[in-house]
């Protein structure tokens, strides 16, 4: 390779600086040698030991760890000296020969200084040229006027330049054109005062292609001070920076992803816990903004008083790798607390990432408060169910007890009259079945609200109930949003329920309240501690009564989100009042 070997290391091996502590095996034993032993030992950066023979003097190179020289008399080596320096430099690579005369003790210690700094000068330069020569950094050395003097093969495969196409020139070989006068003046500026320039330049390969580097460029300097050359080492960050660009692109793409995500999306570190990125729908769940979420524990997304149960919650998580947590192992719900300190209950589905060479875990959070609601109300309807199951097994045994007893009592007497006890009986259950159909298959539905006349409506209720004798009283007609079909249901189950306590000839009344209305009978009234159980399914006090009729009011009015209560009528009699009722402004 046609380059400067002097750009590699000292001028001269006086660039080395002092020698001390040297090691010097001197051979032979007799005047001669042991003059020159002498003389070198006089000199304080010396150390001098003797052999007898050249053979013990290569056993002794062999065995000892370091040898700085080996001295020798010419006149022990009359013919073999070649064949000496050869042994010896297969015993020890990096330990000279000085062959030495009896001409002065202080000339041949300069000799021994001076043959030893230049062998490690030019193993110091060989080292260095194999360093450079496999570096996997473009490396190139130029003269103080920036004339190239050397570049290693990694120039030549990253430029596509030969090596000798570029010695000789200077470095403008690869400008670009990208960067101004302003740019290099600086550079050469910042070198030229002793100091070391760092930064990114955009190059042109041989085949025009530009890619960009980062370069520094460090002065070498000699020991006066003054820059006699400039080592620049760069590296091709094409691939580096198009990696940089697709990563960005795909993180933008995730980003938009997740921020498109109908669900919570919190992404934390999966060690730490710290939350390194939420989306729209975070900050929309717990009042809190991106900025004050991101960089925070994610423990502070629950209950505070609950902190390291869910920092375990988290680790167990990210542990298992599981898809989802539903609830804790006890069955208690998972919450994300809000701004307010409200919480919401959720399902975590949860999954290990990596991003950018970190380990992050993603978790969605599902609101799931909805189905707790559901569940919890299902679980009610479950539980009205079995006491429902329960009442009617009790009251259709009733009738069917007088049946089975009357129709015995005809079989052994032959008396007609059991017959009509045993169908009133009957007839009672059909009631009872009935009344029953219909609260299980209407249940708390309310179809569609409309205004309506309270008056009209009772009056049509009031013509489904079997009641000749009776009287209907409607003081006030307003108008109410309600499902005209259950209202006029509710009020006939009301009506039933006065004239059955009440008697054939009662008195009903239909009044209007401010936010509702009201109605009354002249019965007896319903004693104070039982009024709270009326409107239980089967609960009745009459024997003729199926104890459901209530039950399908407070249902009705349930399900228009009003409320009903009962107290004493201003007769004394029964008051039923549904309030929570809209009317028309």
């Amino acid at each position: 390779m046609p380059n400067d070997t002097a750009a590699f290391g000292p001028e001269s091996p006086g660039d080395e600086g002092a020698l001390h502590d040297l090691r010097v095996l001197v051979i032979g034993r007799g005047a001669g040698s042991d003059g020159v032993a002498d003389a070198l030992g006089r000199d304080d950066d010396l150390r001098v030991e003797q052999t007898r023979t050249p053979a013990a003097a290569l056993d002794h190179l062999r065995e000892e760890s370091r040898v700085d020289c080996v001295v020798a008399p010419r006149s022990m080596l009359p013919e073999a000296v070649g064949k000496f320096v050869r042994d010896v430099r297969a015993a020890s690579p990096e330990t000279p020969v000085v062959l030495a005369d009896w001409d002065g003790g202080g000339y041949l210690a300069q000799r021994v200084h001076r043959r030893v700094a230049e062998r490690r000068a030019l193993s110091h330069r060989d080292g260095f040229r194999q360093a450079v020569e496999h570096a996997g950094h473009v490396i190139m050395i130029t003269a103080r006027d920036g004339t190239i003097e050397y570049v290693n093969p990694a120039f030549e495969e990253t430029t596509g330049y030969e090596s000798a196409e570029v010695v000789g020139r200077r470095p403008s070989v690869l400008k670009s054109g990208i960067h101004d006068d302003e740019f290099y003046a600086d550079l050469w500026g910042t070198i030229l005062d002793g100091n070391v320039w760092e930064g990114r330049l955009l190059n042109e390969r041989k085949s025009g292609e530009l890619y960009p580097v980062e370069q520094t460029i460090a002065p070498i300097e000699r020991n006066s001070g003054r820059v006699e050359r400039f080592v620049a080492v760069n590296r091709d960050v094409s691939r580096e920076l198009k990696r940089k660009a697709q990563l960005k692109r795909s993180r933008k793409k995730y980003r938009s992803l997740i921020d498109l995500a109908p669900d919570p999306i919190v992404v934390a570190d999966a060690e730490t816990g710290e939350i390194a990125e939420v989306n729209r729908a975070t900050t929309e769940l717990t009042g809190r903004s991106e900025s004050d979420l991101v960089g925070a524990d994610q423990t502070e997304l629950h209950p505070s008083d609950e902190r390291e149960r869910y920092r375990r919650l988290f680790d167990d998580h990210v542990e298992a790798d599981e898809l989802a947590k539903r609830e804790f192992p006890d069955g208690s719900s998972i919450e994300v607390v809000d701004a307010d300190g409200g919480t919401t209950p959720v399902e975590v589905t949860g999954r290990t990432i990596e991003i950018d060479g970190q380990t992050l875990f993603q978790r969605i959070f599902r609101d799931v408060s909805h189905r707790k609601a559901h569940e919890a109300e299902l679980r009610r309807q479950n539980e009205r169910l079995e006491s429902f199951a329960h009442t009617v097994a009790h009251d259709l045994r009733n009738p069917l007890n007088v049946v089975q007893g009357q129709l015995e009592l005809a079989r052994e007497t032959g008396e007609t009259q059991f017959f009509e006890t045993a169908e009133q009986a009957t007839n009672r259950m059909e009631r009872l079945i009935e009344e029953v159909l219909e609260l299980a298959e209407q249940g708390q539905t309310v179809l569609e609200t409309e205004f309506v006349a309270l008056g009209d409506l009772s009056d049509d209720a009031w013509e489904l109930v079997d009641a000749p004798e009776a009287t209907l009283e409607v003081e006030a007609t307003p108008r109410l949003l309600a499902d005209e079909g259950r209202l006029c249901e509710l009020l006939e189950n009301l009506f039933a329920n006065a004239i059955e306590h009440a008697g054939p000839d009662a008195t009903v009344r239909v009044g209007a309240l401010s936010d509702g209305f009201y109605v009354a009978d002249d019965g007896p009234g319903i004693p104070a501690d039982r009024r709270d159980r009326v409107f239980e399914s089967g609960y009745t006090t009459s024997d003729r009564g199926t104890g459901f009729g209530l039950a399908i009011v407070d249902q009705i009015v349930t399900a228009h989100g009003w409320e009903v209560s009962v107290t004493e009528g201003i007769d004394g009699g029964a008051r039923f009042e549904v309030t929570g009722v809209e009317r028309p402004d």
